[in-house]
């Protein structure tokens, strides 16, 4: 499901940009949660990368889109930014955060529907690289490659990340298949592992950062070839 955020002070161009983007959804046949903020400030603070599309109004009374964007690249380098704009010429600097594009005032749903297929292919490329969990009650979305391990105890699954570990319910079937072309595999029933983090092999267990894991004899063919294929990868980029 696509998460885009409207940014704009102007309720009526607001409300009228909602309208489009879901007219456009609908006849696509895509899901989507759009949200309506009403300046920059209201979501570049205390960001969250939740966001797949944002459509960012740059002129806006306490913080503006450009600056609104900046704020967000600190916390978020690849959210597909659109600016909208009365005039062409304060776009221009949108390239500075690296936008997309430009949508010029007032917005018709013919504008629209020609910029968003472009920005949902790039955001339909950033969420094959991530997961969206719910961690505490929130909504996270967590790169995949900075996942070291995922370990399944009971109904929860533990997600180990260079200096975090996150609870999320869930289970490791499920996140295995969202992360199947991912370069990860299970060492064993509990684990599924990020292949790029994998530091050393042993004979009945693995070297993952800092953490020693499992490899049990029923997976260790399965993961061995998929380490193989996944350094053999790596070398050739």
């Amino acid at each position: 499901m696509l998460q885009i955020a409207i940014i704009e002070d102007e309720a009526d161009l607001a409300q009228q940009t909602k309208v489009n983007a879901v007219r456009y959804l609908n006849e696509q046949g895509l899901e989507g949660n759009i949200a309506v903020f009403n300046d920059g400030m209201d979501i570049a603070e205390n960001y969250k990368p939740i966001w797949d599309i944002l459509l960012l109004d740059i002129e806006m009374p306490l913080l503006d889109g450009m600056s609104a964007a900046q704020k967000i690249r600190e916390q978020d380098a690849t959210v597909v930014m659109i600016f909208i704009t009365r005039m062409a010429k304060y776009a221009i600097k949108g390239y500075e955060v690296d936008a997309l594009d430009f949508i010029l005032k007032p917005i018709t749903y013919a504008q629209l529907s020609m910029k968003l297929p472009r920005a949902i292919e790039r955001a339909s490329q950033r969420q094959k690289n991530h997961l969206f969990v719910t961690v505490n009650g929130e909504k996270q979305r967590i790169e995949s490659s900075a996942i070291y391990y995922i370990e399944v105890r009971g109904h929860w699954l533990y997600l180990h990340l260079h200096n975090q570990t996150l609870e999320v319910s869930g289970s490791l079937q499920e996140i295995e298949d969202r992360l199947k072309d991912q370069q990860f595999s299970r060492c064993s029933n509990s684990y599924l592992v990020n292949l790029r983090h994998v530091d050393a092999v042993k004979k009945d267990s693995i070297v993952v950062g800092a953490n020693t894991l499992p490899l049990s004899r029923g997976r260790r063919n399965t993961f061995l070839s998929g380490l193989a294929n996944s350094v053999t990868g790596e070398n050739m980029k």
